[in-house]
C-alpha cells in the first residue's frame, strides 16, 4: 500500500471509490461536486491524499483549504472534511497511514464535527482539542427535530399538534417585528472584502471571509439551495451579512444551516436582525428548525438551545487542531477568541442532505 498525493490523473479513480463509500450520498462522487470542492478553491487546491494498492484506491483524507486571519498574522490552513477507507481494509494500518501523511506535510490542520469514533485517531497522532464553541437550534417543529436529532419526545399527540401549531406562532411572531433591514443579495462584490478587512481585529481568529469565499461558497456551487441575506446602513453601506443553506433529509425533516455570518461582535442588535431575517427565511421555505454553530462568546450570550436536543457536550462542537512546521503556528492558532462557524467543514461540504428542490422561496420578508 501507498499513500500518494491526488492529482486530476485520478479523479476516475477516486469517483469510483467515493461512489462506492457513499451509496446514499450522490454528491460524493459527483465529477461537478468533486472538482468545484478540490480544485477550484479560490485559496487553491485542498490537501487530498489516497491510499493506493494494487491500481486501485482503497483510501481517501480529503481536506479544504482556508485562510485563518490571526492577531498580527494570517495562516495557511487545511480542514480535514473526510477520511474514507474501503471495509475490507479498515482492520489495516491505511487509516492510520493517511492520518500519519497528512501530518507530515508540515501544513496546520483543523477539524470540526469529529465523531466519537474517531477520537483515538486525533489523540494518537497530538491533536490539540478546544471547545470553543457550541451549536443552537431555533426550533420550530419539535417532531422533525427530536428524529433528525435521534432522541424520543413523549406524548405523540401533543408533539404533533406542536407541528401543526408553532409554525404558526413563529409566523406570527415574525410578523409582530419590525420591519427589517436585511435583503438577499445576488452576489457578493468588493465591499464584502472591505468589511472583512474592517471587522477581522475584533474576532480574534477567523477564516477569510472575503468575496472570492463567498462566491465560491454559495454561488459557484454546483448543487444545493443557498442564499446571502445582507444588512446596510440607511446610506447604503455593508453593515453585516448571513449566509443560509436549505437541507433536507428524506423522510425525516427539512432544515435550514447558518453557513456563516459576519457583523461586529459589539452589534448585537445587527446579529439579532441577521438572525432573525435566516430565521424566517428558513420558517418560509417549511424548514423545522434552523441550525448555528458559533463560538464568540457575544454572539453565544444571544442565543439559547432547547435541552432536549442535546444534554451532555460531544466532540462534534469541538476544534481540533493539529499546528504546522512553522513554531509560529502554534501561539498563532492556539489562542483565543476565535469566530468559528460550520462554514468551512462539517457535513455542510459533503453534499449530502442537498435540497433537491433549489427554486426561491419568494421575496424576504
Amino acid at each position: 500500500m501507498q499513500i500518494i498525493a491526488y492529482d486530476p490523473a485520478w479523479r476516475d479513480a477516486t469517483l469510483a471509490f467515493r461512489r462506492r463509500m457513499y451509496p446514499c450520498n450522490p454528491q460524493a462522487g459527483d465529477e461537478q461536486h468533486f472538482v468545484w470542492r478540490q480544485e477550484r478553491h479560490p485559496f487553491g487546491a485542498g490537501l487530498s491524499l489516497l491510499a493506493v494498492q494494487d491500481g486501485q484506491v482503497i483510501g481517501h483524507w480529503l481536506g479544504i483549504p482556508e485562510r485563518i486571519r490571526c492577531p498580527g498574522a494570517v495562516r495557511t490552513c487545511q480542514w480535514m472534511v473526510d477520511l474514507a477507507v474501503a471495509p475490507e481494509h479498515r482492520d489495516t494500518m491505511a487509516a492510520m497511514q493517511l492520518f500519519r501523511a497528512a501530518g507530515a506535510r508540515g501544513e496546520n490542520l483543523l477539524a470540526i464535527g469529529v465523531p466519537e469514533d474517531l477520537l483515538p485517531f486525533y489523540t494518537v497522532f497530538r491533536w490539540q482539542r478546544l471547545a470553543i464553541a457550541d451549536t443552537f437550534f431555533r426550533v420550530f417543529q419539535p417532531g422533525p427535530s427530536a428524529t433528525m436529532a435521534e432522541r424520543s419526545l413523549p406524548m405523540a399527540p401533543l408533539v404533533r399538534l406542536a407541528d401543526r401549531l408553532l409554525p404558526l406562532a413563529w409566523r406570527a411572531r415574525s410578523a409582530l417585528r419590525r420591519a427589517t433591514s436585511v435583503r438577499l443579495e445576488s452576489q457578493p462584490g468588493q465591499e464584502f472584502d472591505r468589511l472583512f478587512d474592517e471587522l477581522a481585529p475584533s474576532l480574534g481568529r477567523c477564516g477569510d471571509r472575503g468575496s472570492a469565499w463567498l462566491r465560491w461558497k454559495l454561488f459557484d456551487r454546483p448543487c444545493g439551495a443557498h442564499e446571502l441575506l445582507v444588512a446596510r446602513d440607511p446610506a447604503g453601506r455593508l453593515q453585516g451579512w448571513i449566509a443560509l443553506k436549505r437541507r433536507e433529509r428524506a423522510g425525516k425533516a427539512r432544515w435550514a444551516e447558518i453557513v456563516d455570518f459576519l457583523c461586529h461582535p459589539d452589534r448585537p442588535d445587527l446579529f439579532d436582525e441577521l438572525v432573525e431575517a435566516a430565521s424566517s427565511r428558513a420558517l418560509q421555505a417549511g424548514c423545522a428548525f434552523v441550525r448555528l454553530r458559533c463560538a464568540l462568546p457575544e454572539h453565544c450570550a444571544r442565543l439559547r438551545r432547547p435541552s432536549w436536543v442535546r444534554q451532555v457536550r460531544s466532540p462534534i462542537d469541538d476544534l481540533f487542531l493539529l499546528p504546522g512546521a512553522d513554531p509560529g503556528a502554534r501561539g498563532d492558532l492556539l489562542g483565543h477568541p476565535w469566530h468559528l462557524s460550520s462554514g468551512a467543514s462539517d457535513s455542510v461540504d459533503t453534499g449530502q442532505d442537498e435540497w433537491l428542490d433549489a427554486s426561491p422561496t419568494g421575496p424576504l420578508r
